[in-house]
């Protein structure tokens, strides 16, 4: 797990270069404000580009809940 999991921010080009498996390890792991709480089964369903935009989503509801500027 990256640091970025532990943090409230991410940088899009790092989101855009992770695998599928990659992007499932960052949501089913997420230390946000709002806890996730994803089936296996949804995630396995989701394309590549739908797992990308739900982890962007909660790295900038993490970062608003926290009083930052999402990146």
């Amino acid at each position: 797990m990256s640091e970025s999991d532990s943090r409230d921010t991410c940088d899009l080009s790092e989101i855009a270069s992770l695998s599928r498996e990659e992007l499932i390890d960052r949501l089913t792991h997420f230390k946000g404000t709002c806890p996730l709480d994803f089936t296996p089964d949804f995630l396995a369903r989701k394309t590549v580009p739908q797992l990308r935009h739900i982890l962007v989503a909660a790295y900038k509801f993490a970062a608003k809940a926290n009083g930052r500027t999402p990146e």
